[in-house]
């Protein structure tokens, strides 16, 4: 069993340690302003380091849970104050950032890109990889092992892939919780009370549907469609607005962001 530590503590963060809970041999939390570390290291039955100048000399995996705006003064903080051992994996959960940024900074080339989503927490998330050549097939099994308690795993073939990628199952909750948002407040304004219930069941049964249908999307789609019914006129409508062409356009402003948080990260490279 590994030990893990990571620096910061967010709802993302949270969400993916939170299932390896049981599958650790030791846990460690790091933030700044200690607090959200603590919470972390209590749910996680583990050890908030209120200072790195503390930093554990076993950890195995160091998890980077931070913004990637703060990865330049926050790795260098890192670097001054602990001393990492060279057998530790550095596992990045920074947006943005590449591989051979991660491999100068630390240089090491025993660095993993991962982005996770918050669904995570249910155990039913998605979590995408890039390993670093450094990283050993051993070591790949064990941290997959880890990332598995939380959902499923997709290893990417490269850096565009990863960050295409990104922009549907990293970013893919908020789209899916904003559309049902958006139903259950039609919902409301017909009278309907618990919603929430409602919209909830129907993404859950239907996402139960996809998983376990052999069909495509298009043929589940076409399956609740009557020709002239109720479900295609709502449809046609979507169509009418170019409903398909304002979630490309959304993805690809997604993808652009990702970029741009690239281009700022291999700005700092030495």
């Amino acid at each position: 069993m590994a030990k893990l530590m990571t620096l910061g503590a967010g709802n993302m963060a949270s969400a993916l340690l939170f299932p390896m809970r049981n599958s650790l041999e030791g846990f460690y939390a790091f933030t700044p302003s200690v607090t959200k570390a603590a919470e972390l290291a209590k749910t996680m039955g583990g050890k908030c380091i209120e200072t790195l100048d503390r930093y554990p000399k076993d950890v195995d995996f160091l998890f980077l849970a931070f913004k990637p705006q703060q990865f330049d003064q926050a790795s260098n903080e890192l670097l001054e104050k602990a001393k990492i051992k060279e057998s530790t994996v550095i596992v990045s959960m920074l947006a943005g950032t590449p591989l051979e940024v991660l491999k100068e900074k630390f240089n090491s080339d025993r660095v993993v890109r991962i982005m996770p989503n918050t669904p995570c927490t249910t155990g039913k998330g998605v979590i995408l990889t890039l390993f670093g050549a450094g990283v050993n097939d051993e070591e790949k099994k064990e941290l997959l092992f880890l990332l598995n308690t939380a959902g499923m795993t997709h290893d990417c073939e490269s850096e565009d892939q990863f960050d295409a990628i990104t922009a549907v199952t990293g970013s893919g909750p908020a789209y899916i919780f904003e559309y049902a948002r958006q139903m259950a407040s039609y919902l409301e304004s017909v009278g309907v009370k618990e919603t929430k219930d409602l919209v909830a069941q129907l993404f859950l049964g239907t996402s139960k549907l996809m998983t376990d249908s052999p069909l495509d999307f298009e043929t589940l789609r076409n399956n609740v469609t009557s020709k002239k019914g109720v479900t295609y006129e709502a449809l046609e409508s979507f169509k009418a607005d170019k409903w398909e062409e304002l979630t490309h356009r959304g993805l690809q402003k997604n993808l652009k962001r990702s970029l741009e948080l690239r281009e700022n990260a291999l700005k700092l490279r030495k």
